[in-house]
C-alpha cells in the first residue's frame, strides 16, 4: 500500500491506536520506497535520472517524516472511543 493510498476521508474516521497504527504503516512504506529510489540512484548511470532518483527518495523522506510527525501528534491527543 502507498502512501497516498488513503484519502482524507479514511484519517478522519481513524481515532486513537487504528490512526497510529496506520500512520506505522504508512511510514515503513514510505521508508520503503525510499529506499529503492536510493537503490536506483546507486545504480543509475546517467546523471539526470539518478538526481531524479535522488529527488524521489527525498520527497519519499520527507512524506515519511510528516507522517511521523502526525503520528507524535495523535499520540499527544487524548484517545476517543469510536
Amino acid at each position: 500500500m502507498l502512501c497516498s493510498d488513503h484519502n482524507r476521508e479514511d484519517r478522519r474516521r481513524c481515532v486513537g491506536w487504528p490512526m497510529l497504527s496506520t500512520l506505522s504503516q504508512d511510514i515503513a512504506e514510505c521508508y520503503r520506497h525510499a529506499g529503492d529510489c536510493a537503490q536506483k540512484a546507486k545504480n543509475e548511470h546517467d546523471p539526470d535520472l539518478r538526481q531524479d532518483f535522488l529527488d524521489l527518495e527525498r520527497r519519499w523522506v520527507f512524506l515519511a517524516r510528516s507522517y511521523e510527525f502526525a503520528e507524535q501528534l495523535e499520540s499527544l491527543q487524548p484517545r476517543r472511543k469510536p
